[in-house]
């Protein structure tokens, strides 16, 4: 048994609830709930919040502070620079994976719409680099003016940015690298569906 299901353990037997009890509460079946406490494997962030607060556990405590530092809210949509840096909490979460860098800075945001199809689809989840600059080619993070940030594969042609999407149903857009302002770059995609 692992510290994490050892915790849960404890924490469920220090409440006098049985694993049928606990399963019944957060939603999941009496096996699963066995599972966590053997360390077979953790819940996904959604279960873990309804673990912690069945248990009445911080996810400090449950998870471990380096563990939760490896969590991502989704942010729906972003209109300012301010939403990366402190995204509004929202239903979902991300984990970040285990060998990623701690020093660097993540987020992570739903893809809308199908303008990148076939490579990301509507309500895809993009893991994001926070930076203000990306290579020929990468798929980046691009806010733009008076819209909401968009993915589009990017190409630079002297002081213009050329935004691509993949579908090609939908416009290449143009414009200015003083309008256009980078501000992460794709390193995974997630399905969700």
């Amino acid at each position: 048994m692992d510290d994490f299901g050892v915790k849960v353990r404890m924490a469920r037997k220090s409440l006098h609830m049985t694993q049928i009890a606990l399963a019944e509460k957060i939603g999941v079946d009496r096996k699963t709930i066995g599972e966590y406490e053997a360390g077979k494997y953790k819940p996904d962030m959604d279960n873990g919040l309804k673990l912690a607060d069945v248990l009445n556990l911080s996810l400090d405590d449950m998870y471990g502070k380096a563990e939760v530092d490896k969590s991502l809210y989704v942010i729906e949509k972003i209109y300012a620079l301010e939403d990366v840096h402190q995204p509004a909490r929202s239903a979902s979460v991300e984990w970040l994976p285990r060998d990623w860098p701690a020093a660097d800075t993540y987020f992570a945001i739903r893809v809308h719409g199908d303008a990148m199809e076939p490579v990301m689809c509507d309500h895809n989840v993009a893991i994001c680099k926070a930076q203000d600059y990306c290579a020929e080619s990468d798929y980046a993070v691009v806010l733009l003016p008076g819209k909401y940030a968009m993915i589009r594969k990017v190409q630079f042609h002297g002081d213009m940015i050329v935004l691509v999407p993949v579908n090609t149903q939908y416009p290449t857009e143009i414009v200015s690298i003083q309008s256009a302002k980078i501000i992460g770059v794709l390193k995974e995609l997630r399905s969700r569906f």
